[in-house]
């Protein structure tokens, strides 16, 4: 028979060696009990930002379906990621056949992170909704195309319970006023109970405050909130009264139970009096 590992070593070295694939990746050559042990936290995480990076995996899958159980975070990046030329075009990669067919063979995910990922389309949005298990999900630097291709997105995730959302904007010739009221006023067929948000208030994108208080979110539960304050008056764009009424509206449906507040407030240097 072989030994059996006590369960205490077992949480301890995987404390110690936590953040080091090369350590798990060579547990995983001692022997079968050590690559079973390793393998949770090899594959924990996935990181993309061209469809090249899903064929290895893919592959890796298809000879071992149940390693894709493991993936329970997976985070997308888009231009920025690979410090491409801006005048350099770079496919939309979630629209790519071997994208789509690795995120189908992802049950598990749980944290979704998306950053810089432009003008989502009917595809994209699609494949994305296959990510019905996440938890905990981060929008930077994302553009919808249409206000109702947000709501659309976020309708299979009914067990969201962290949202952190940074210049997310929608690309629509709509005024801030119509797109905020189309966003309030959605309803899905859950209300999400949110317990940890992060936000932010910048000008462009006010109307994301609407979507936050409106009726897609169940605002008795949020017990933590990052706030951040990009509304200066160089550039705002927007009247007093738009302002503070996203702002206080917002604030009024997710405050009540806050016990953790983080509020960042953008400065410029203008905005100081020269020392000397």
């Amino acid at each position: 028979m072989a030994p059996i590992i006590p369960p205490e070593l077992i949480l301890e070295i995987s404390r110690r060696v936590e953040d080091c694939r090369d350590t798990f990746s060579a547990c995983c050559l001692v022997c079968r009990t050590w690559r079973m042990l390793a393998q949770p936290f090899l594959f924990s995480q996935i990181q993309l930002s061209l469809e090249s990076d899903c064929v290895p995996w893919n592959h890796k899958f298809s000879a071992y379906p149940h390693l894709a159980d493991f993936v329970t975070i997976l985070d997308l990046w888009g231009h920025s990621w690979r410090q491409s030329p801006p005048f350099v075009v770079l496919d939309p990669f979630l629209e790519g056949p071997a994208t789509l067919e690795l995120i189908r063979r992802l049950p598990n995910v749980k944290s979704l992170l998306i950053s810089d990922i432009y003008s989502l389309s009917k595809l994209e949005l699609d494949a994305l909704c296959h990510l019905t298990r996440v938890e905990h999900l981060e929008m930077h630097g994302v553009l919808f195309r249409r206000p109702e291709d947000l709501p659309h997105f976020m309708s299979h995730m009914v067990g969201l319970r962290s949202l952190n959302v940074l210049d997310t904007t929608i690309d629509s010739e709509g005024s801030h006023e119509s797109i905020a009221s189309l966003l309030h006023d959605h309803v899905d067929s859950v209300s999400r109970r949110l317990r940890s948000l992060e936000v932010e208030s910048a000008a462009n994108h006010l109307y994301m405050l609407s979507w936050l208080s409106g009726r897609s979110f169940d605002t008795s539960d949020p017990t933590e909130l990052t706030f951040l304050w990009k509304c200066l008056p160089t550039n705002i764009g927007l009247t007093a009264s738009q302002l503070s009424s996203s702002v206080d509206m917002f604030l009024s449906a997710v405050g009540a139970g806050i016990k953790h507040l983080h509020l960042g407030i953008e400065l410029h240097r203008q905005h100081f009096s020269d020392p000397r």
